[in-house]
């Protein structure tokens, strides 16, 4: 089961969420995977779904990892684990295509609402894996019941998703316009990529995410890499792109206009927006490692390009 962090938001119906160019061409329509692992929104309200690595190992060695991927906590703003500290899978057994869960008692000490987000997210990512067909929570040694003490009982995607549609997978192609740095660092490459992408991610989120976790063929990635996105929005076709203070990190060497244009140039390429505003942390009153004025929407600009 593979996840490359595309996320999706998740109806749930629960039965029970200047100069000419060099240019470099890449595709990565493959990028991406069918079986997913789900995670909870940062609202608490709704599921979302990210790919992940590549499982391995035996159907119970998948089943083990998975678990444990749903209960670390991911580096993120946008989602959260579905399973959340405190709460601990003592046991997960595997009899024949039947799984049986077992948490400790902290589970019982979570809201209504969580405790359905973390039974869909666990169940719909663990049925994905080869070899399980159904899930059955217990606490301890007793099998979760409702409110009225009915056992719950063995889940499948059956008992969460209804009449979700095709907007589950609903992927497009993008074609995107980036700009990397070159290999000596003191120009930018324009590249063209076609990427596979879930229609509910936006393309401006999409090109930030792109140009934070790839690069191309004999290019370099400008951005620093301890980066994070704090949110992504356009209003009057200004692009308003917000990040933590892992943008400014005095310990990546790079010249600071490739780094701010790569953002600029991509967006403007890509999208309909015509300027960028950056921010970090939401200030714009920043001067970019003591070169580049960020107070106002920046626009593209070819004295960068190679």
């Amino acid at each position: 089961m593979s996840c490359k962090k595309r996320t999706i938001s998740l109806f749930l119906v629960c039965a029970l969420a200047g100069t000419l160019l060099t240019s470099c061409n890449t595709t990565d329509e493959s990028d991406i995977s069918d079986k997913f692992a789900y995670f909870i929104n940062e609202d608490g309200t709704d599921l979302v779904v990210e790919e992940i690595e590549e499982l391995s190992g035996s159907t119970q060695e998948q089943v083990n990892e998975c678990l444990k991927i749903l209960a670390t906590p991911v580096e993120s703003v946008d989602y959260k684990n579905p399973i959340p500290a405190g709460v601990e899978v003592e046991s997960a057994v595997l009899e024949g295509d039947y799984l049986r869960i077992s948490f400790n008692s902290d589970y019982n000490t979570l809201p209504a609402d969580a405790e359905l987000l973390l039974r869909s997210a666990v169940v719909l990512s663990l049925i994905q894996i080869e070899g399980v067909a159904s899930v059955e929570f217990f606490i301890g040694n007793s099998p979760l019941t409702n409110s009225k003490g009915t056992r719950i009982g063995r889940m499948n995607a059956d008992n969460f998703v209804r009449n979700v549609g095709s907007s589950l997978h609903t992927y497009q192609v993008a074609g995107l316009t980036l700009y990397y740095a070159n290999a000596d660092g003191n120009r930018l490459v324009e590249t063209t990529k076609n990427v596979r992408y879930n229609s509910n991610t936006s393309i401006e989120r999409l090109v930030v995410d792109q140009l934070l976790t790839t690069t191309a063929e004999g290019c370099q990635n400008p951005m620093p890499p301890s980066t994070k996105v704090l949110s992504v929005s356009v209003k009057d076709n200004i692009c308003y792109v917000n990040l933590d203070d892992g943008f400014t990190d005095v310990a990546f060497v790079m010249d600071p206009n490739l780094t701010v244009y790569s953002l600029v140039n991509s967006l403007t390429a890509s999208t309909k927006c015509t300027q960028v505003q950056i921010t970090i942390n939401g200030k714009s009153d920043v001067t970019y490692k003591g070169t580049i004025d960020l107070s106002k929407p920046l626009s593209s600009t070819a004295a960068w390009n190679e």
